[in-house]
């Protein structure tokens, strides 16, 4: 369980996925759960983005 969790902390589990991929011990079911929340992550900073800058004071300061 603790593992899993250590997946969902964005840089940890890079950190995490690329050692296990060295030491040849990777699992892909945690690696999957490791890129479906980098994924995840980025398109809510895309989404937050997309709204922020849809706004005319966001742009203009106004």
């Amino acid at each position: 369980m603790a593992l899993v969790l250590s997946l969902l902390v964005p840089v940890l589990n890079v950190s995490l996925a690329i050692k296990a991929i060295v030491v040849d011990t990777a699992r892909l079911e945690h690696l999957m759960i490791a890129y479906a929340s980098l994924i995840g992550i980025a398109l809510v900073g895309v989404a937050l983005c997309s709204l922020m800058f849809n706004r005319e004071g966001a742009v203009f300061r106004t």
